[in-house]
């Protein structure tokens, strides 16, 4: 009978897979005896080498090595050929070295385990089993409803799933203990069982088979109903992701993929399952051949079909590194021709003939980077390391290259095999080290670089990275020390003296900062990270024009930064300038999921973000992404730490306030009395300052502490530590994720509690962080949710800060207005001013005549944006009045002219709302969606002007006017305002401290 010849066919890019994945395949099928070695040939075709061993069924693969199950032997192939040496057009070459004779065991799978021993699917006598040097097989577990070794198959057990290196699982049709009994049982009766525990973990499957433990999952072939998927763990269910058009048997993984076998089924074995229905159903003719299916999404990518002679698969195996395979079998004269022996002058003359043939791929490298052709060279380094797989150096560049695109584990293992090949490149250790750093194994990074420098003491970049990592451990002189050795080495390294100018700005030195970066620009006039660093030194200082010249420049040179445009659309937000605002939006939206998709944290620091009308969920990302970035970098150092809370003991709690703002700042200004209010019989007050500045405020603030420690430049473990060491019971910070701040002391968890209170108006998403002061107000409990922190609700008032006003009597006369003017205010930050709220501004002032806007001083350029802006209204620029700066309480003074404070929308008034209500003006706000955009309904709650607390934009507006045309009802309000004006709870101290005393101590019941 003349047999059908075999036809192979191929989804398009199945080719190019296996050479992107750099492996080939290697299966078995039993029905025609045969064992296949599919790769791709040196012409890039497709490679399908073939061996006749009969009934040939289990396959184990390792790195030189092949097993496979015959009718009565196990053979083991051995790789003939060494790491570079080609035979014809074949890399490897399996020769069978080794055959234990089992006898006809019927055996199904194969495994290695970690000891190298090899185990076995006993099919026939329903166990697994190992190789005997004296008999046919040794039994090592059978299932424990099977009541005897015997030669029956009862179970049908054919599946066997390793993990961590032992036997995991195993697969049976059912759990008949009768000859031939699973048999009756296909349907429905399979299931998987755990070796270690003799216990069902899923039942119901339909003629399992090839059960696989692969990336924490326990994956299986639901072969009865055609399906892949897994076992989930929780339910003990079988979830399928992928229907398969034939039997699936034989199942395999490399990277995010799952490889599988499929079979046509046969008539009689199966008859009376779901299969046959299945696939007439979904109109599917069943097929023979290959699936490679997506772990992620169940699609299937890639497919190999088989027609002709083959019919059914049963195992397979990836072959990594294998780019074209073949073996020698017993019915060609070749295993008696191919004669191979072991020489040292063998090794010799190969690595001879490759070496430069490799350093030749190596150059070619470079010529490709330059060219930016990165994927050339990825491609070229692979072959140069095929050529000569002991070359450190191309693995050193590979794992460069790959790091650069952000394949940091690939990277990490190219430098591991670099380095195990030759220990002693420094720039392998360096790269490897700042891998780790991103890990968040900061000890093992230092470890890194100082080995590096062992090596080379001038190597600068070990330099530079080592003092980044001192850097942000505080250690900001010993990080100094290593940027000025690193320049001495090389007057021209950028990096090092831009990580200096970072250093003096993060201490406060901006002067000696801005004069290195003017010194920079005349050796390097075209760099677009120079002119950055100039334009954020200058914004911060609030010299937001001079800002933007800078920040025109880096546009200038780099049109094309996202991030760099980022910047620059905030510094214009604080100057007013609102041209392509609604693209600009679209625009941060974009960048800053990007960055989070790819596990990065936000490049626009999260407290600027508090200015843009961004939804919570995206907050609150924003805020898990920051959380975890000081996680990461602080790990090594918690492990270190290893902080453990005991019960307490004393019984007045430790209560710590840590703050970058004990000084004239708005925080600071909110807070100089606080700490003087609470009961010392049951309180003792710690303050931590983390900055070097130190004012009035600072020495008012200090004296309502008990103990005081400044936290300037002190390493986020030695602050931990400290406030560890104080037995501190709950710690409060009042900086968040603002400038300054530091998170990374929290991250270290020095307190049993940690509270986020005042400083800043969002979600920290940290674990780190376990509670929010607020009230209902501020964040009411339809946002809780987007808030990792458990919210602790003041009852009238999240806060409470009465204040100190000069005694200077002001009159509208004073700053140039006439007696019946009406005068609306908004002193709040310029960023917190948007198209939306200045829009309402001047409708309202389009109805009210005689009124003027005063608002707080700026640079020239936002007031030209703000006069141009308000004549595309109709209203002339004088009626916007910039009121200059002044002394604290002369400013409050000042309010007492002013008839109504009008709130902005998205960031509302914080300081100036409470400085606007003490001082007698109405406050109207209107109730945002954040945070941030409820600070004003809380504080006109908090003096009881509930009335003044807007919900639209057209309420905001029609208020505004009915209060400048009703001057009785605006009277009325401002002796609301002021009558009993201490004992309100936004004013009342003594007892906004009573409240949050008991809040504290219930946590601590």
């Amino acid at each position: 009978m003349t047999q059908t010849p075999l036809e192979i066919s191929s989804s398009r890019n199945f080719l190019e897979w296996l050479n992107l994945q750099q492996i080939s395949l290697a299966f078995t099928t039993y029905q025609t005896n045969r064992l296949f070695l599919m790769g791709i040939k040196p012409d890039g075709k497709l490679s399908t080498f073939e061996r006749l061993f009969t009934r040939a069924m289990g396959l184990a693969a390792t790195t030189d090595r092949l097993y496979v199950a015959t009718r009565y032997q196990i053979w083991q192939f051995d790789n003939n050929l060494r790491q570079g040496e080609i035979y014809k057009h074949y890399d490897k070459v399996y020769v069978p070295r080794v055959g234990n004779t089992t006898g006809d065991l019927d055996i199904h799978d194969l495994a290695v385990d970690r000891d190298g021993n090899l185990v076995f699917v006993n099919t026939l006598y329903n166990c697994l089993a190992t190789l005997s040097d004296t008999h046919s097989f040794k039994s090592i577990w059978q299932p424990k409803f099977i009541s005897k070794l015997a030669a029956e198959d009862r179970c049908h057990l054919n599946g066997l799933a390793m993990r961590d290196g032992k036997v995991g699982y195993v697969s049976v049709v059912s759990q008949s203990d009768m000859t031939d009994g699973w048999r009756d049982n296909r349907r429905d009766g399979g299931c998987l069982i755990d070796v270690s525990s003799d216990e069902v973990v899923c039942n119901g499957l339909s003629m399992p088979h090839s059960p696989r433990y692969y990336q924490g999952k326990l994956w299986v072939l639901n072969s009865g109903r055609g399906e892949f998927g897994y076992v989930d763990p929780a339910s003990g269910k079988f979830e399928a992701i992928t229907f398969c058009p034939g039997y699936p048997r034989g199942l395999t993984f490399y990277d995010n993929y799952a490889v599988l076998g499929i079979s046509k089924p046969r008539d009689k074995t199966f008859t009376g399952l779901d299969l046959d229905g299945l696939l007439t159903e979904k109109k599917i003719n069943p097929r023979c051949g290959l699936l490679v299916i997506n772990l992620q999404t169940g699609d299937i990518v890639h497919w190999v079909w088989f027609d002709g002679i083959i019919t059914e698969l049963y195992d397979i195996q990836v072959l990594p590194n294998v780019r074209c395979g073949m073996s020698l079998g017993f019915k060609t004269d070749e295993i008696a021709q191919m004669i191979t022996f072991e020489t040292t002058e063998r090794q010799t003359i190969i690595e001879d003939n490759t070496r430069d043939a490799a350093q030749q791929h190596l150059a070619i490298t470079k010529q490709l980077k330059q060219a930016g052709n990165i994927e050339g060279a990825i491609t070229n380094l692979r072959q140069a390391i095929t050529l000569k797989p002991d070359f450190a150096a191309a693995y050193n560049n590979l794992g460069t290259i790959l790091q650069t695109q952000e394949q940091f584990t690939e990277a990490k293992q190219c430098y591991e095999k670099g380095l195990e090949l030759n220990p002693n490149i420094a720039q392998a250790h360096s790269n490897l080290a700042t891998i780790w750093q991103l890990e968040g194994n900061i000890e093992q990074a230092k470890r890194g670089l100082t080995q590096a420098l062992q090596l080379n003491p001038h190597y600068t970049p070990a330099l530079t990275n080592l003092a980044g990592i001192y850097q942000q451990e505080g250690n900001f002189e010993e990080a100094k020390k290593l940027l000025n050795q690193a320049i001495k080495q090389d007057p021209q390294n950028l990096a090092a003296q831009l990580k200096i100018v970072t250093i003096l700005s993060e201490e406060g030195y901006l002067n000696r900062a801005l004069a290195i970066l003017n010194s920079l620009l005349k050796q390097h006039p075209e760099n677009a990270e120079i002119y950055l660093k100039i334009a954020q030194i200058h914004e911060f200082r609030g010299e937001q024009d001079l800002a933007a010249t800078a920040y025109e420049k880096v546009m200038a040179l780099e049109p094309d930064n996202e991030i760099y445009g980022a910047f620059d659309s905030s510094n214009r937000l604080k100057l007013t300038d609102w041209s392509d605002y609604d693209q600009n939006l679209v625009k941060l939206d974009k960048l800053v999921k990007e960055a989070l998709e790819k596990g990065k944290t936000s490049p626009i620091p999260p407290y600027i973000l508090n200015s843009y009308p961004i939804d919570n969920a995206l907050h609150l990302a924003v805020a898990k992404a920051q959380a975890a970035s000081f996680q990461i970098s602080i790990k090594d150092v918690k492990k270190e730490c290893n902080f453990v809370h005991q019960k307490r003991t004393n019984p007045k709690i430790n209560l710590g306030f840590i703050s970058a703002d004990f000084r004239t700042h708005v925080v600071g200004n909110l807070v100089q009395d606080l700490f003087s209010y609470f009961d010392r019989d049951k309180f003792t007050i710690y303050g931590y300052y983390s900055l070097n500045i130190e004012d009035e405020n600072t020495e008012r603030i200090r004296g309502g502490c008990d103990c005081w420690q400044n936290f300037y430049q002190v390493s986020a473990q030695d602050a931990a530590t400290k406030i560890y060491q104080d037995e501190i019971d709950i710690l409060i910070d009042l900086g968040g994720y603002t400038v300054y701040s530091r998170p990374d002391i929290l991250a270290l968890q020095p307190a049993p509690i940690q509270i986020q209170f005042l400083g800043y108006p969002n979600t920290m998403g940290a674990d780190f962080v376990q509670y929010i002061i607020a009230d209902k107000w501020l964040i009411p409990e339809n946002l809780s949710e987007y808030y990792t922190e458990e919210i602790l609700y003041l009852s009238q008032s999240y806060f409470s800060a009465p204040l100190k006003t000069s005694d200077t009597k002001f009159s509208k006369a004073d700053f140039g207005f006439s007696e019946d003017t009406f005068v609306f205010c908004c002193f709040n930050r310029h960023d917190k001013i948007e198209p939306e709220a200045f829009a309402a501004w001047m409708t309202i002032l389009e109805q009210v005549p005689n009124g003027i806007l005063w608002l707080g001083d700026g640079v020239e350029n936002v007031k030209q944006n703000l006069w141009q802006a308000a004549e595309t209204y109709n209203i002339d620029q004088s009626r916007l009045v910039f009121a200059e700066k002044i002394d604290w309480s002369e400013y409050l003074a000042r309010y007492q002219v002013t008839d109504l404070f009008l709130d902005t929308f998205i960031y509302n008034a914080g300081s100036t709302g409470i400085a606007a209500l003490w001082s007698g003006v109405p406050v109207l706000t209107r109730a945002g969606k954040s945070n941030a955009g409820r600070i004003g309904a809380s504080l006109c709650a908090a003096v009881g002007l509930e009335e003044l607390i807007c919900q639209t934009t057209e309420d905001y507006i029609q208020q505004a006017i009915d209060l400048a045309h009703n001057p009785q009802k605006l009277a009325s309000l401002r002796q609301q305002l002021n009558t009993d004006k201490e004992q309100k709870p936004l004013f009342n101290l003594p007892r906004f401290v009573k409240e949050l005393e008991t809040v504290l101590q219930q946590l601590i019941d």
